[in-house]
């Protein structure tokens, strides 16, 4: 970024960043947008023309509003969330910066999310839940109370496993 923000043509001045891209590590990805934005890149907020921002609704820098996304009246939505199609974020909700919300996730009324949150597809989070920083959410998971703290599931230990591949499904 620093090498880029020297060339004329890329200056912070004449480009605008899409913070859509890089959505596997999101604190990492956090401290490359912020220092974008130390060395003056801008950020739009991008919205498809299918999805729909209520009144009242406030949305940070950087974010993408996939198609058929509903952000309902009151929400907010901090810098740099990443909004997959089909995304519900319900009245008076609140997202933190820098949350993937995979397509059909859901987020209640009043819920509030952290920062640097990974939703799976079509996974809810429940009226007025709250949810920490860092969370990875499973796919088709419903988070029905609050969850501040990672969940560490320990993988037992089988030191006599082994991977046996299928020759036809390779599985």
């Amino acid at each position: 970024l620093d090498t880029v923000a020297r060339f004329p043509a890329t200056a912070p001045d004449r480009v605008c960043l899409v913070a859509a891209l890089e959505l596997t590590d999101l604190q990492d990805r956090r401290r490359r947008l912020i220092r974008a934005r130390e060395l003056g890149f801008r950020f739009p907020v991008l919205v498809h023309p299918s999805a729909v921002v209520e009144p009242g609704a406030a949305l940070g820098a950087g974010i993408v509003v996939g198609a058929l996304s509903v952000i309902d009246r009151d929400a907010s939505l901090g810098d740099f969330c990443c909004l997959e199609p089909g995304v519900l974020v319900g009245a008076d909700a609140s997202v933190g910066s820098n949350n993937h919300l995979g397509a059909g996730v859901t987020v209640g009324r009043r819920a509030r999310l952290g920062q640097d949150n990974q939703l799976g597809v079509n996974a809810t989070v429940a009226e007025g839940v709250a949810v920490g920083d860092g969370q990875t959410i499973e796919p088709g998971a419903l988070v029905a109370s609050d969850l501040l703290a990672p969940m560490l599931i320990p993988f037992p230990a089988q030191p006599d496993a082994a991977v046996v591949f299928d020759e036809v499904s390779h599985a």
